[in-house]
């Protein structure tokens, strides 16, 4: 599969890089050129991939848990650093053993229903990991269809629906029971801190260029969050929103960060990946995925000009969507990433 889109004169691909796994959650790509491997995640999968561009190859561990985010290790290439439901664990890549690290008992005692989703590593090598309610504890979500004055389907939204009266009416469950998560960091010495309390889903995180200010996206709040940054401390203050994303487009989720400073968004539930100038908080550029449910993006590859796409075959029809669950891939897209950091 293969579409083309054109920018300027250059035309965008957006292919399919790897179909050997339909991820039912995919999540959490990490490009390292160490071993020339990109890294990600299927969440309910409870598996680990690794994916080599040049051969095509796609190793899997499973790992017996709903893992949310990874990160290689700094001091041992053989080493990823999990975020999963029972705590932050360490995946040997060579024997496929999984060890504790910190239990998540630990951090979160009272939080049992919660497990780790997105993940990312700071410029110091310090792990920020946020947390969730796990799937099966998360509130239902239902879909309304938008069709069009000719009966043919447009879009798709996701509403909560759960239901708190009598058959026949619906709300919205309460900010409290959504707002169950935290954001997290994991110093290099296995001491842990607390950043951001009451986050609905905490997903995507990146460090500005200059790396004076850290953007995170709560998903459900639909907007990027900046931040100033304090390398040397980790510390974070003075939230400021620079991003809102109309809530009509689908869900903000995973981000990247270009060598320009521009934003990159995953937007789950709006079939897209999106670009932002978090100067102007504005729309630079949208590029179309095959499948409704976005998640992720990572730039990867030798010279950090392709930016890899992960995305979910949950709730997808796989008759109009064959390759939900796939890696995509974005070529062409006239700018590169920035390296991403490993832990440790």
């Amino acid at each position: 599969m293969k579409r083309k889109i054109t920018k300027g004169g250059e035309e965008i691909e957006v292919i399919v890089a790897c179909d050997s796994h339909s991820c039912e959650l995919g999540e959490g790509p990490h490009w390292d050129p160490r071993v020339k491997r990109l890294y990600y995640v299927d969440i309910l999968g409870k598996a680990v991939l690794s994916y080599c561009p040049n051969s095509g190859e796609l190793v899997k561990y499973d790992v017996g848990s709903l893992v949310g985010c990874l990160a290689p290790s700094k001091n041992d290439p053989k080493v990823l650093v999990l975020g999963t439901q029972e705590g932050i664990q360490h995946l040997d890549v060579e024997t496929g053993k999984v060890r504790m690290f910190i239990e998540y008992g630990e951090i979160e005692p009272d939080r049992p229903s919660n497990r780790f989703n997105h993940g990312k590593v700071d410029p110091k090598g310090r792990f920020w990991v946020g947390s969730m309610t796990s799937e099966e504890n998360q509130i239902q979500r239902g879909v309304i269809f938008l069709v069009d004055e000719e009966g043919r389907f447009q879009r798709e939204i996701e509403l909560d629906i759960t239901p708190k009266m009598w058959i026949g009416t619906v709300s919205t469950s309460s900010d409290e029971e959504e707002q169950r998560g935290s954001l997290y960091r994991i110093d290099t010495d296995g001491h842990w801190e607390c950043v951001i309390q009451k986050v609905s889903i905490s997903n995507g995180m990146a460090w500005s260029v200059d790396l004076k200010h850290y953007y995170y996206i709560d998903s459900l709040s639909y907007c990027v969050a900046r931040y100033d940054f304090d390398e040397w401390s980790g510390k974070i203050s003075n939230r400021h929103e620079v991003i809102s994303i109309p809530n009509h487009w689908g869900v903000p989720a995973g981000m990247a960060i270009d060598s320009g400073g521009m934003l990159w968004v995953a937007i789950y539930s709006g079939h897209m990946v999106t670009q932002w100038d978090p100067h102007t908080g504005k729309c630079l550029l949208k590029v179309k995925i095959p499948c409704p449910y976005i998640t992720n993006v990572c730039f990867g590859g030798e010279d950090l000009g392709t930016l890899y796409v992960t995305c979910a075959a949950r709730r997808t029809n796989k008759e109009n969507y064959p390759n939900a669950g796939s890696l995509f891939a974005i070529k062409n897209l006239g700018v590169k990433g920035v390296p991403m950091n490993n832990y440790g």
